[in-house]
């Protein structure tokens, strides 16, 4: 039980490059921010006598979890795109990842949020800055894909919002009136605005709930289809993400778009009160995390089954090995395969055996 009590959490890490990691702990809330690859990462302490963490999202592959812009039709993805220069910075106060290229600065800004029924901080809010510096406009959009896992395994609803549990692909319009998506797991839930809580922020064109690696695999936007699951088989099973799209629109020169994310433990009524005015000052309130420009992670390898041009022949006899055991399963009852699994797997089966 977290102890009700006013505190603001004041937790930094000091990275360098080249350094080990030095951290001051006095908080519920962790936020790592990794300057090198561009991502973040942020825990909850759900259990403060055994001083234990949980990752609100992956966490074991940071930048799973990115920032990409549609400039004029080209995507770069921050942090990994050599276009872009990453810095670590403090705006307002706050912890914020900077990419800049010659054309597009681009700040992701995290302040702190204690929701209502919180005593603690809880939470960040991610503000997103999108600022045109060629001499000319330019057609911009911003998409952000965190890849979820709390809803994830065995008998779990990958998603929830204010109206339903999602238990497949759903595609759901900014405008359509939900309100949050939530990810709940065993010791935490992870929650995310779809509206904001505050009336002075456009709501994204869309939020696509669909499996990580076709969100992951395609420049832009996925191909919606409904009722698919979260498997991509057979290199990607039961795999949830998140991902918010602002469609890209006409950004003067010198102009500038914003965009803000709530994520946060749960908390149901204060994402379904009011729109309600801001608290003034809270944008420049101190944050209460850890704020880290960390070099110690790499980027992800792929695995030898990520990419289907990649598979040679001991490969497609483990992939049809992994499926018929995902089969196997099913007959078994240990897991569900909806109809539409059930055509994927057959036809997976039929291009590994047709390329051997």
């Amino acid at each position: 039980m977290i102890p009700r009590k006013p505190v603001l959490l004041l937790v930094f890490f000091i990275l360098s490059l080249n350094a080990a990691a030095s951290e001051i702990n006095d908080g519920y809330l962790r936020l790592i921010l990794n300057e090198r690859t561009g991502s973040f990462s942020l825990y909850f302490l759900f259990d403060p006598g055994a001083m234990r963490y949980e990752a609100l999202f992956n966490a074991g592959t940071p930048s799973a979890s990115f920032l990409s812009v549609n400039v004029d039709g080209r995507v770069y993805n921050l942090g990994e795109s050599i276009t872009f220069r990453t810095s670590y910075e403090r705006l307002d106060g706050n912890p914020a990842l900077v990419f800049e290229s010659p054309f597009l600065k681009v700040s992701e800004i995290f302040s702190p949020v204690k929701t209502y029924n919180s005593p603690v901080v809880n939470g960040v809010r991610i503000t997103i800055v999108i600022e045109n510096k060629g001499a000319q406009r330019s057609s911009v959009g911003l998409r952000l894909l965190l890849d979820t896992h709390l809803g994830e395994g065995r008998g779990k609803v990958p998603f929830n919002t204010n109206s339903r549990a999602i238990t497949n692909e759903t595609l759901i319009e900014g405008a359509s009136g939900e309100k949050f998506w939530l990810s709940r797991g065993d010791n935490v839930t992870l929650m995310g605005s779809i509206l904001s809580p505050y009336s002075n922020s456009r709501p994204p064109d869309f939020v696509h709930l669909a499996n990580w690696k076709r969100l992951n695999d395609v420049p832009w936007r996925l191909r919606y289809y409904e009722g698919r699951s979260f498997n991509n088989f057979p290199y990607s099973i039961g795999d949830s993400a998140v991902c918010y799209y602002y469609e890209p629109a006409v950004l003067e020169n010198g102009g500038s778009f914003t965009y803000t994310i709530f994520l946060t433990t749960e908390d149901i009524s204060w994402y379904n009160t009011a729109i309600m005015p801001e608290p003034a000052g809270e944008t420049r309130t101190e944050p209460a995390v850890i704020a880290a420009p960390a070099a110690n992670f790499s980027a992800p390898e792929e695995p030898a089954l990520a990419k289907a041009d990649d598979f040679d022949e001991d490969a497609n006899v483990l992939a049809l090995l992994r499926l018929q055991a995902l089969l196997d399963r099913f007959i078994a009852g240990e897991i569900y395969l909806n109809e539409q699994d059930l055509a994927e797997i057959e036809r997976s089966i039929d291009r590994l055996r047709n390329r051997n």
